[in-house]
């Protein structure tokens, strides 16, 4: 990213935007479990920053994007996926009480604090990407 460019997090997006050309433009970019259910990139323009960030969230908010059943379905569904291949039983998942952006052990994949699935087994958020948790962690 150049100097004058922005990144925003927000929801099961991430948004990039800069100012270019006498207008604001950017990009938002669904995160994976989003992706999945079939979304693409957003292209926004604006002449302000401020209605650029609100066409944003906009988006984001919008019915079409922000289905958060839907999305723990996905990943509940990924979570047992992974948890057969281990052949560790599916307990279930709970909402994280302390949630930081940190990584995936298994796929690299970058766990964003808007992931709050937490494996009832071993306690480790469940990767968004490919369903890890920490019951197949081997240090």
């Amino acid at each position: 990213m150049n100097n004058n460019t922005k990144q925003l997090k927000y929801l099961n997006f991430t948004f990039v935007y800069c100012f270019r050309r006498n207008e604001w433009n950017g990009i938002a970019w669904p995160n994976s479990l989003a992706k999945e259910r079939g979304y693409k990139k957003v292209e926004i323009k604006s002449d302000n920053e401020k209605d650029m960030i609100l066409s944003f969230k906009k988006i984001a908010l919008s019915e079409k994007y922000n289905d958060q059943k839907k999305i723990e379905e996905i990943l509940s569904s990924k979570h047992k996926e992974y948890l057969m291949l281990i052949d560790k039983p599916f307990v279930g998942t709970i909402k994280a009480k302390h949630r930081s952006t940190t990584h995936c052990y298994a796929c690299k994949t970058v766990i964003n604090d808007n992931i709050e699935d937490t494996c009832i087994l071993c306690k480790w958020r469940v990767c968004p990407n490919c369903g890890a948790c920490g019951c197949g962690y081997v240090g």
